[in-house]
């Protein structure tokens, strides 16, 4: 049997020493002008003897899986040299008033927002998309778009990407192809927050407001948070800072496969509510406990006289609330 795979712009060593025995079979590399051909020929010679034809028969399936090893590390080189990335940046800058919303829905790709000492909000979009060649990537790139909306004090972000057939998967996956947009943003302190992506992460520092992050494949950081913060994934854990929490209200901190870390003022005052099912719930503040059970998989009880309402739920993970 002999396989031919041809392949541009790659040697091939003509001396290989299969690991395994080929007996009379051979293993052969030839370059033929820019391009190589790697042939692999096993020759197998069989006698009367049915000893002799076992043990060849043998020799053959050890050679036959070195063969398919080869082949899919030539079809893994191919794959890799043919594909194309292409990566475009696209900056804003925006007036905006503190206290205003900023609200940004992407698909592929982590969002980091971060506070700052000025009425503006900077975004920085970093597009990155993989094609089978550098025609395919640039087509794609073309079709990833960065939607921006702006009306009486609220900026509206949203990502789209290009769908075959209807269905952004078939694109993604069917094709090899892939895109993504990573997210920088700049914003001033007290600013409300409205943050999604699918599959990234969703981070979040130096905000005072009424505060939303969610993600389904990723995790969620919040650092010196000042207000109500609720933040949502699946796939991912939560971990939030807050320098200080309102008197009323809700938040809500829940995740699938994932652990939950909140670190909460000294003097916060607040009514929680904490389960999980594979996991420990855990609290260093003095509380007055409703209830601590199942195996300490459950929580219920007030801090500081009560307050604001804090739920927090994960399947597989444990929750802690700590004292900064």
């Amino acid at each position: 049997m002999t396989a031919t795979v041809r392949l541009s712009g790659v040697e091939a060593a003509p001396d290989v020493n299969p690991p395994c025995d080929f007996a009379q079979g051979d293993l052969q590399a030839t370059s033929l002008q820019s391009d190589v051909y790697l042939i692999i020929g096993i020759e197998t010679h069989y006698s009367n003897n049915s000893l002799l034809q076992q043990s060849k028969k043998k020799q053959g399936g050890s050679a036959m899986k070195f063969l398919q090893i080869i082949l899919t590390l030539l079809i893994a080189i191919v794959s890799f040299g043919q594909s194309r990335t292409l990566e475009e940046t696209v900056e804003k800058q925006f007036d905006f008033d503190s206290g205003g919303l900023v609200t940004l829905k992407n698909v592929n790709g982590k969002v980091a927002v971060e506070g700052w000492d000025k009425n503006e909000v900077y975004m920085v979009a970093v597009k990155r998309v993989k094609a089978g060649s550098r025609e395919d990537a640039q087509k794609l790139m073309e079709r990833v778009k960065i939607e921006i909306e702006e009306s009486n004090g609220e900026i509206y972000i949203r990502t789209r990407l290009p769908r075959k057939n209807g269905n952004f998967w078939d694109w993604a996956f069917g094709d090899g192809a892939s895109a993504s947009v990573r997210y920088t943003l700049q914003v001033p302190h007290d600013c409300n927050l409205r943050i999604e992506s699918t599959n990234g992460s969703v981070e979040a520092a130096d905000v005072n407001g009424d505060i939303r992050l969610e993600s389904t494949n990723g995790k969620i950081r919040a650092n010196d948070i000042g207000g109500e913060l609720n933040a949502h994934t699946t796939n991912g854990s939560i971990k939030a800072e807050m320098t200080a929490i309102d008197d009323s209200g809700e938040m809500d901190l829940t995740t699938t496969n994932g652990s939950i870390k909140l670190y909460l003022p000294a003097n916060a005052a607040f009514d929680v509510k904490a389960k999980t099912t594979n996991g420990s719930v855990d609290c260093d503040f003095p509380i007055s406990v409703k209830s601590h059970h199942n195996k300490r998989r459950r929580l219920e009880g007030s801090v500081n006289g009560g307050g604001v309402r804090l739920f927090l739920e994960t399947t597989n993970g444990g929750i802690s609330i700590w004292e900064r």
